[in-house]
């Protein structure tokens, strides 16, 4: 489960950051703008954090 949130939060970073460095490439005024309130990348980078750095959960204690 630990190797698929890995993958998936990758895939959803390099995908966001793609969607932005694409749109300030086109010059797109409205997206460029989205990059200052967009909290995707923030949320993401807090759940980097998260999973690499949470508590263990029961199921590791006794080894399931």
């Amino acid at each position: 489960m630990l190797a698929l949130g890995w993958t998936l939060l990758l895939c959803a970073s390099v995908s966001i950051t793609a969607l932005q460095f694409m749109s300030v490439l086109q010059h797109e005024g409205e997206m460029a703008e989205s990059i200052k309130r967009n909290w995707h990348l923030l949320e993401l980078f807090g759940f980097y954090i998260f999973l690499s750095m949470a508590p263990p959960t029961l199921f590791d204690i006794f080894g399931f």
